[in-house]
């Protein structure tokens, strides 16, 4: 079974999330979604960076659940989600399904921070 591994990691008031295996499915019905929720409702964060730097895999699941989020982040006042080191076939699917123009997406943690100000 594939599986996915987020660390979570603070700058300011931006909270960082670096994911690491396959969003898709296979890693659980919310292995995305469920801990960023909780981050929003339960602690109020509202400004994200997802870093894909270590996605090898993500499926149309995976992108319900990033797309999950950032509808709940817009109900949020201030709420902004970024992403970051998006690479190989995760970058194709970005591309192909034309999510660019949804998500926010960036090169570096640094020009993602910086987008915040």
């Amino acid at each position: 079974m594939s599986s996915l591994a987020i660390t979570i990691r603070q700058v300011h008031d931006v909270v960082i999330l670096v994911c690491v295996g396959a969003m898709t499915s296979a890693a659980g019905e919310n292995a995305f979604l469920k801990p960023v929720s909780k981050l929003i409702t339960d602690y109020g964060y509202r400004k994200f960076i997802v870093d894909f730097g270590e996605v090898d895999h993500l499926d149309s699941h995976g992108i319900g659940q990033l797309a999950a989020v950032l509808g709940l982040l817009e109900k949020e006042k201030g709420g902004c989600l970024r992403l970051v080191k998006l690479n190989g076939k995760v970058r194709s699917h970005f591309i192909t399904l034309k999510l660019d123009t949804i998500f926010q997406t960036f090169n570096d943690e640094a020009s993602a921070l910086a987008s915040f100000d």
